[in-house]
Order: C-alpha cells, then sequence, then structure tokens
C-alpha cells in the first residue's frame, strides 16, 4: 500500500496534441488508472481502445465527448462517462482553460495502445 501524489509522477506526452498523461496505477492485472489534462481546444481523433473499457472522470474543465453515430455527450466536472470496449469515440477540451481527468481502463491497455494515435 502507498500513497500516490499525482503532482510528483512524471508526466508524458500523450498521442495527441495538447494532451499530457500521468500513469497513476500500473502493473495491475484488472485495471490501470491514468491522470491527463488537455489544453483548450485539445481534441483526439475518433478512435477505439479494442481490448479496454475506458471510464473517464472529469476532475476540473468539461470534455465534449462523441461516438461514430455522431451522437455528443457533454462531460462536466464530477461527471464521467463509459466507453464500451471498441466503441468508437474522440474527445474535445471545450472548457475556457485545461481540463483535468482520471481514466480507468479495464483490463489494462497494451503498451502498443498507450501511444498511438488511432486514426
Amino acid at each position: 500500500m502507498h500513497v500516490v501524489d499525482i503532482e510528483k509522477i512524471e508526466g508524458y506526452k500523450g498521442p495527441y496534441e495538447a494532451l499530457e498523461h500521468r500513469q497513476v496505477a500500473s502493473g495491475f492485472a484488472q485495471f490501470e488508472i491514468v491522470y491527463g489534462k488537455v489544453g483548450k481546444g485539445g481534441v483526439s481523433s475518433m478512435h477505439t481502445h479494442p481490448d479496454s473499457e475506458k471510464f473517464q472522470f472529469v476532475l476540473e474543465g468539461e470534455l465534449e465527448v462523441k461516438n461514430n453515430q455522431g451522437e455528443i455527450f457533454r462531460v462536466p466536472a464530477g461527471s464521467g462517462i463509459l466507453i464500451q470496449t471498441g466503441e468508437e469515440h474522440e474527445g474535445l477540451n471545450v472548457y475556457d482553460g485545461t481540463t483535468r481527468f482520471l481514466v480507468v481502463y479495464a483490463p489494462p491497455r497494451s503498451d502498443a495502445d498507450k501511444t498511438k494515435k488511432r486514426h
């Protein structure tokens, strides 16, 4: 058991412009947790997580998540969105500043899935 201080974890650029990740919990068999932040107007292209479910909880700011059917989901601070395995989605920071969030992947993503851009 140990306490995790997100501010002390080294950040790394995510696969999309204006996105930074910090690996909060990894090495577990059933899940992984990532802290992320994205600058104003930051966007991810349409992509999937082929082997993992994703729950994204917004801590500060607001995201707009769109699926491949064109449905748009507003996800303000204090709420989250569940994205099923293989479900296509893209995200946009619609907040007038930096949006911060936690993502739980279950099971953990493969190393290749963590770093590649998906179009």
